[in-house]
């Protein structure tokens, strides 16, 4: 039977009365449709229904010769001559190889055993192949490279760059976040030499290199100072501040209160004490690779900047509902001295990873010479007293991006997360 509705309609019509479902929809039509046309300039496709009965449909049938397409007839022919040309593409790829191998292979093969004479004394150094090539070439840079001065020679006026809209390249694990590609940095030559453009392939692949996690523990007796200094010594930075003691109560004050946590101290009051609290488990949620521990551990100081206690929630298996348990330790508590380690190393990653390479690299030192080289020109006053202060800034986070962000480089192999751990990390950071 016909129903009784209120159709409605665009603003100010209205229509109510028995109708068919053809009627009211030929009304819609003819109330809706000058409204839309009107808005887009142009008219609609029609909707088209699918013809019954269904068949399936593998592309093979067609009306040319009254069962199928022409060229269906000619797919073994086709096919004969796609599996020649690729068997010959196979051949002349084995041959390069084979020339490849024959050239170089002897010199490839002594430097693998070189690399891997590494772990021999007096050095031990058992890691993969990325790590002993990154070392290599920092080494190299280290020693031929030159402190930089404000002066003609190094910051040429000639050579500042105009006002320009820069490239950029996108972040692996950041959301939304470019930085300018080096070839873009102030005082190198346009277009950049052959060598500069090499190194940058290089060090663009170099990251696939396959990620190999090493868990070889330290002896009872070693020294994992002496252990570090004995592989790093001709790289290590000058120390300028020695801390005899590191792994005292006092020592993890000094951490936090003059530290690494300084600008992360906050406030709590808990059963009406008021503590200083520098915290961690912002980490202990991230996943990480098998074998790594999770990070975690909040660090709980008096008013006097005393000790009180660690609560670590990164202890133990990740758990699917995210209500992982809180543990915590005391200085009387056996496991204090581990909670330590677990709360230093927590924050030593919290800091590099978030405050410094993604606050720091990622967002201020990025915006503002992004914005200092796209809307100031090279005479402006302001620019020009910002150059010494952004030198090199653009080279830098463009290395930050190839060498510490990508997948397989130096930043997902020194800390425990996996790739969604370091994606996760990246976009709450």
């Amino acid at each position: 039977e016909p129903r009784r509705r209120q159709l409605a309609g665009p603003p100010g019509v209205r229509s109510c009365g028995i109708q068919s479902d053809q009627t009211r929809a030929t009304m819609l039509k003819s109330q809706w449709e000058p409204l839309a046309n009107a808005e887009s300039g142009r008219r609609s496709w029609s909707v088209i229904q699918p013809q019954g009965p269904r068949k399936p449909q593998y592309f093979c049938c067609g009306n040319a010769c009254g069962c199928c397409p022409p060229y269906i007839l000619f797919l073994p022919v086709l096919g004969l001559v796609a599996y020649l040309l690729g068997l010959l593409g196979l051949l002349l790829t084995l041959v390069v190889v084979l020339i490849l191998y024959v050239v170089l292979g002897c010199c490839g093969c002594s430097l693998c055993c070189y690399s891997e004479t590494w772990k021999c004394p007096p050095f031990y150094w058992f890691t993969d192949l990325h790590p002993k090539i990154m070392y290599l070439v920092y080494q190299a840079i280290f020693y031929s490279h030159k402190i930089p001065t404000t002066s003609p020679e190094d910051m040429p006026v000639d050579k500042i760059k105009p006002k320009q809209k820069l490239d950029k390249q996108k972040i692996s694990y950041a959301l939304n976040i470019k930085v300018p590609n080096r070839f873009k940095e102030e005082f190198i030559d346009d277009p950049p030499p052959i060598k500069d453009r090499l190194s940058q392939f290089v060090a663009e692949r170099i990251s696939l290199i396959p990620q190999i996690d090493h868990f070889e523990a330290f002896a009872p007796d070693e020294d994992p100072v002496e252990f570090v200094m004995n592989q790093m010594n001709s790289i290590y930075p000058e120390i300028y501040q020695v801390w005899d003691e590191k792994l005292s109560d006092v020592a993890l004050t000094r951490f936090c209160l003059y530290g690494l946590g300084a600008h992360r101290i906050d406030t709590t009051v808990e059963d009406g004490n008021r503590y200083f609290v520098v915290r961690t488990n912002v980490l202990s949620g991230l996943p990480v690779r098998a074998g790594f521990e999770r990070y975690g551990g909040d660090a709980y100081f008096d008013m006097k900047w005393r000790p009180v206690k660690i609560v670590d929630k990164g202890l133990g298996a990740l758990r699917e509902d995210g209500c992982d348990p809180a543990v915590t330790t005391t200085p009387q508590d056996a496991q204090w001295e581990r909670a330590k380690f677990r709360f230093r190393s927590s924050l030593s990653v919290l800091v590099t990873l978030v405050d410094h390479l993604y606050g720091i690299h990622l967002e201020a030192s990025n915006i503002l010479v992004t914005a200092m080289r796209e809307q100031l020109s090279p005479n402006h006053p302001l620019r020009r007293f910002l150059i010494p202060f952004t030198y090199h800034t653009i080279t830098i986070n463009d290395d930050a991006r190839s060498n510490l962000i990508q997948p397989r480089s130096m930043g997902p192999r020194c800390f425990a997360f996996d790739d969604v751990g370091m994606q996760l990390a990246f976009v709450a950071a």
